[in-house]
């Protein structure tokens, strides 16, 4: 264990982001969280502390400072535990270890706040407040129960008034738990209106203590799309091939599924289309159900950012047939490219975008179990629509960057974030965007 006993100069607030190796650098909540670091570790009044536990990068723990962010780097143990969004005793054990380590390092800095990005690290949230007496702010990035029941939130709301937890008890549980660290936060910071309101009406959430912040870019990202030929030969595609995008895990919830049965049906019509489909997960089961038209689609695995954006540039349409999504990162990276998009009508993204002026959108039905479907044909339709239609293509990108620009951007975010964490110590008042 080395602990680095310089610390840099005391200021107004110390903010703790709490991070873990396995999972927040994997998802959007990784892109949201460098967004803030970078915009802290440079902000006037702040002490940046990332504690990032559940790491398979070093075999001991390790506390350095590279440039203004003080890092606290915490391993997976041996017997590869890691946190999850369980109350059991393990986990109130593994929390407790991990903030007994950490104490330490943090008994008497000054102004701590401890950002929680993600409801597994509930157990350490409450061991870290309770023991350093710091406050705690919880950003809510996406509903546990949606993973695990795809119906509608009136349907859940209902269910879960009348308490039919029978009904699918993980996904009670799982909302039982994120309830719980609602409540526990000093502040509880949604990403979406939608969220946010089911926060109050459903979980029974004090108003007072939320609020909602989209997340956003740096208004500085641009797009690559004039090197668009260039970037075509470089990834061996040819100038005049469809090239349609789909970025995100693939996931039951992202509806890769439904997109490459809707793909097929499209080559018939567009026969010099492509899918490209970017992003680690079920690989092997998506690539079964692409038969027999496995030379369209191609599967890249995860990639880096660089080359995400180079995707962007020469992708003629993107596609976020999601059955859940909040306020989603990828589809912000796609309105900064320029890149027109289907997406379909579930809650954050039906908050996000305005149907037929910055997006196609795809209609949510539901079965008779009030489970969400699409319709393939639809989907089909509306990506056939874009690709057809050169002008209606422009305008939907144009619409979507000046959207993006007015509302989604990082700076815009970060601030909001700055007037909270400031708000428990030097009497701001914070108000709703």
């Amino acid at each position: 264990m080395t602990i680095n006993s310089s610390t840099p100069a005391g200021k107004d607030v110390t903010l703790v982001l709490l991070y873990c190796g396995i999972r927040t650098g994997n998802f959007g909540m990784g892109s949201h969280a460098r967004y803030l670091m970078d915009y802290f570790s440079s902000c006037s009044g702040y002490d940046l502390i990332l504690l990032r536990v559940d790491s398979k990068d070093i075999g001991s723990i390790d506390h350095r400072f590279e440039g203004n962010v003080e890092i606290i780097e915490i391993p997976q143990p041996e017997n590869q535990i890691f946190f999850t969004d369980d109350d059991s005793f393990i986990q109130k054990v593994y929390a407790k270890r991990i903030s007994e380590i950490v104490f330490p390092i943090l008994r008497g800095r000054k102004h701590l706040v401890f950002l929680c990005n993600s409801v597994v690290h509930y157990e350490l949230a409450a061991e870290l407040k309770r023991s350093l007496s710091g406050h705690l702010v919880y950003v809510h990035h996406n509903f546990t129960w949606k993973a695990c029941l795809k119906t509608s939130y009136d349907y859940f709301a209902t269910q879960w008034q009348r308490r039919n937890f029978k009904l699918h008890p993980a996904a009670f549980r799982g909302t039982v738990y994120q309830a719980n660290l609602a409540n526990l936060s000093d502040f509880v910071i949604t990403v979406t209106y939608q969220a946010e309101r089911f926060f109050v009406d459903v979980l029974n959430i004090p108003a007072a203590k939320i609020m909602t912040i989209y997340n956003g870019l740096p208004s500085s990202t641009r797009s690559e799309r004039t090197r668009r030929a260039e970037l075509r030969k470089k990834y061996g595609f040819g100038q005049t091939e469809k090239i349609i995008l789909f970025c995100g895990r693939i996931a039951d919830e992202k509806g890769v599924d439904y997109l490459i049965r809707a793909f097929k049906l499209l080559l018939p019509k567009v026969p010099n289309a492509r899918l490209l489909v970017i992003g680690g997960g079920k690989i092997q089961e998506s690539l079964s159900l692409a038969a027999p038209f496995w030379s369209s689609v191609i599967f890249t695995g995860k990639l880096s950012q660089q080359c995400i954006n180079e995707m962007y540039a020469i992708a003629d349409v993107g596609v976020m047939p999601s059955t859940q999504e909040q306020c989603s990162i990828s589809s912000i990276e796609m309105r900064y490219h320029r890149l027109p998009v289907v997406v379909s009508s579930v809650e954050g993204l039906d908050e996000m975008f305005e149907a037929d002026f910055d997006a196609l959108k795809l209609p949510v039905h539901y079965d008779e179990n009030q489970l969400i479907f699409f319709s393939d044909e639809e989907l089909c339709e509306r990506l056939f629509k874009i690709l057809e239609d050169e002008a209606l293509a422009s305008q939907l990108a144009t619409n979507a960057y000046l959207k993006a620009t007015d509302m989604f951007t990082s700076e815009r975010m970060c601030a909001a974030y700055d007037k909270v964490f400031r708000s428990f110590f030097v009497g701001h008042e914070v108000v709703n965007q």
